[in-house]
């Protein structure tokens, strides 16, 4: 036999080695392919038949076109014949509109196998009514549920061993009449609600471990007002995200750690007495940022003196919506923030307007927080004469002052002759303090 027969020979018998892996290696091969893939594997020989069967993780997709009860029916199969004793993850992402009742079932049997990370990402034809086992789980880590749900909450419960939560479009209601829950997260570390409602009347949640929180109702929850509470008792908080039109009272309780909070509300009703008990639970921030919506109902609420409760503050960022700021809101908040060395203005669009009639004068904002600003940004710049007005006054009055960064909009960045006679305008600035501007 010559040499090239007998290396064709030793390729033809280990062509296949991958057969010969045992089931655990062979499993965690197929965790890498969604499940759909990881079930074709049954086609290539009578060894691969039923590999798939003990696979750890079950990931399905319909987002292409395809029959609803065919996506169903697979489901329902992979899970009849799968056998492994946990699984690592299910997750179901589709566009279409599935049976709440076969989605329902699909949950209360891989809670029953110790699903580790639930994903609901889909639409249902009704509600679906959420399992009471999901409140028993002592191995259910992550849950993601981005899906059309009611789920009535016990009294009081505890999942011991959930880290990871995100819950969109869930209507809460109590099994009980009186009205108020308990939730405990012994280890959760990152908490996201967009869109619930709440049909409780007081809701705790108390989380120790909590680092993370993003609370975001200000689609879903209209115009309406409830007289319900949300207490959040997460003594490790360190980032908070919140974009609310204040539809709930809520109540944040143990902030010690909080380091950076993001504030974003809009309401037309008297929610003053819902923003003061926010402000007054993030006081220990480091980090704030407040839209400009924040801004002006904290101005029209006459609410602004109550950020003289940040003593730790050092880093302000205001982003604009919608257009433009007034600058007499802008000169409050400068005065009630004392010990800010960090400034940074943000804008969703290239047109803002700092209005009012000598709103940069020195009067208008007390030394001592000028005397600590070190560095200011400014995105989204325009040129105009508010927007250089507002440059002046700080290059003037900021001693501390070292660095502005301005960074053009796009409009003055596609206009090379404009952005040459802003450049001008910026270094014939008059300044007391020797910083540098950035401008690009």
């Amino acid at each position: 036999m010559d040499a090239s027969s007998s290396t064709r020979q030793r390729l033809n018998e280990d062509e296949d080695r991958i057969s010969y892996l045992p089931d655990n290696i062979l499993h965690y091969i197929l965790s890498f392919l969604s499940t759909k893939f990881a079930v074709r594997t049954s086609v290539l020989s009578t060894r691969w038949k039923q590999v798939w069967f003990g696979i750890s993780n079950l990931v399905f997709y319909a987002f292409g076109p395809m029959d609803k009860l065919i996506f169903m029916n697979f489901v329902d199969n992979v899970l009849l014949h799968h056998d492994a004793t946990f699984i690592d993850k299910f997750s179901v992402s589709s566009k279409l509109v599935l049976d709440d009742t076969r989605v329902n079932g699909w949950i209360s049997t891989i809670l029953d196998r110790n699903v580790g990370e639930l994903v609901l990402n889909t639409f249902v034809e009704h509600p679906l009514m959420l399992p009471c086992t999901l409140f028993t789980s002592k191995v259910l880590q992550r849950m993601k549920l981005h899906v059309d749900s009611n789920l009535k909450l016990p009294v009081s419960f505890c999942i011991s061993s959930l880290k990871v939560l995100h819950l969109d479009f869930i209507t809460f209601s109590c099994e009980e009449e009186i009205h108020q829950v308990s939730l405990s997260f012994p280890v959760l570390e990152k908490l996201v609600l967009i869109d619930c409602i709440w049909n409780i009347e007081v809701v705790n949640i108390y989380a120790p471990a909590l680092e993370n929180l993003m609370i975001n109702d200000a689609s879903y929850a209209a115009d309406n007002i409830y007289d319900f509470e949300i207490k959040i008792y997460a003594e490790s908080l360190i980032t908070l995200d919140l974009v609310s039109k204040f539809a709930y009272k809520f109540s944040l309780h143990n902030l010690s750690s909080l380091s950076k909070a993001s504030v974003d509300f809009h309401s037309e009703h008297g929610i003053e007495d819902r923003v003061s008990k926010l402000i007054e639970g993030i006081g220990n921030a480091k980090d704030l940022m407040l839209s400009s919506e924040a801004v002006e109902i904290l101005f029209v609420a006459n609410l602004t003196v109550e950020l003289l409760a940040f003593p730790n503050l050092k880093s302000l960022r205001v982003h604009i919506q919608g257009g433009y700021v007034y600058g007499e809101m802008l000169t409050e908040l400068f005065s009630y923030l004392p010990n800010v060395e960090s400034l940074l203005f943000t804008k969703e669009v290239d047109i803002i307007f700092f209005e009012g009639n000598g709103c940069w004068t020195l009067e208008a904002i007390p030394q001592s927080f000028l005397s600590n600003l070190k560095s200011v940004e400014l995105r989204s710049f325009d040129g105009n004469e508010n927007d250089l007005g507002l440059v002046e006054f700080l290059l003037k009055n900021a001693i501390a002052l070292q660095k502005v960064t301005i960074r053009g909009s796009s409009a003055l960045s596609a206009n090379p002759k404009k952005q040459f006679e802003v450049t001008k305008q910026l270094l014939m600035l008059p300044r007391d303090s020797t910083c540098v501007i950035d401008f690009s």
